[in-house]
């Protein structure tokens, strides 16, 4: 899981350990490794949900997002399938009536 920080996260000097907005990551044990100039700390999970500076939560959860990309090939260009086409307009119900008897007239010619 990832987590952002969204409030300052301050070392013993005062300076920033994190930025407010960067993401921390897992290593491949599952744990949080911040470093910074003057540290570094490793960090469960649990840890990191809890952890607090100046009683407010440091982080907040990141979902993850599950991208699924597909290559379309030319061939689907010519691919004969069903598709919706949906069209917003601002008009009598009478007029949209003539519209839609417009459209499927020459649909058909276009098809």
């Amino acid at each position: 899981m990832k987590f952002q920080l969204i409030n300052k996260f301050k070392d013993f000097t005062g300076k920033d350990i994190l930025t407010i907005g960067d993401i921390i990551e897992p290593d491949v044990e599952g744990n949080y490794n911040i470093k910074w100039n003057t540290g570094e700390m490793y960090l469960s999970k649990e840890e990191i949900e809890s952890l607090k500076q100046d009683g407010h939560l440091l982080f907040k959860e990141i979902k993850d997002v599950e991208l699924i990309i597909e290559e379309i090939t030319e061939d689907d260009d010519n691919l004969v399938t069903n598709w919706r086409i949906q069209l917003d307009v601002k008009t009598t119900r009478k007029k949209l009536k003539e519209f839609e008897n417009k459209f499927r007239e020459s649909i058909n010619n276009i098809l």
